[in-house]
């Protein structure tokens, strides 16, 4: 039976809890504050431009809005995975400079090893709150020292038809890092 808490408050049809897709608005303002190279109908002039990278969107659903917001104009090739379109990201080990999406929350753990062992430069995740406190110190710590990558940026922001906050969070190899940690399991 169909609960009201589990209705799509537009439609009034039954949600998938599984698939919560990200507003192509939201990704759009993302990656212009990730200042990632570009993005589709924006001045191109007015925005730091990197050509030549190559781009992964490693959970893209059937929207493919990270994917379909980067410019092929600077990127020199951009590419998607998506398990529901029978592309596997965990089969997926061909290197790319960055990855942004938005993971499933239920794999992300594994969806931040992986991307650390696939990008170059940098991933970014739109987390909820169970990723960020996913990120314990000593996976931080893993992450920087079998990998170099180390949180560069935390932007948080709303997404009204969703539930709290969530967390545009960046890891780069580039120092300094935005955030520290500490491994000690205090008493």
């Amino acid at each position: 039976m169909t609960k009201i808490k589990d209705l799509d408050r537009k439609s009034g049809k039954p949600e998938n809890p599984e698939f919560h897709y990200t507003p192509e608005s939201l990704v759009k303002f993302l990656m212009s504050e990730e200042n990632f190279p570009m993005v589709k109908g924006k001045n191109e002039e007015n925005l730091p431009i990197v050509k030549g990278i190559s781009f992964l969107d490693p959970a893209s659903g059937t929207n493919m809005v990270f994917y379909n917001n980067v410019s092929d104009k600077v990127v020199s090739f951009k590419d998607w995975d998506e398990i529901e379109l029978q592309r596997d990201f965990f089969e997926d080990h061909r290197k790319f400079d960055w990855i942004a999406t938005n993971p499933p929350y239920h794999q992300i753990i594994d969806f931040l090893f992986h991307s650390a062992e696939v990008a170059q430069i940098g991933f970014s995740f739109l987390l909820n709150i169970e990723g960020i406190n996913a990120l314990t110190p000593r996976r931080l710590e893993r992450l920087y020292k079998e990998y170099g990558f180390g949180i560069k940026k935390i932007l948080v922001v709303s997404v009204k038809k969703w539930f709290g906050r969530y967390y545009w969070v960046t890891f780069t190899k580039e120092k300094p890092f935005a955030v520290e940690y500490n491994t000690v399991n205090w008493e």
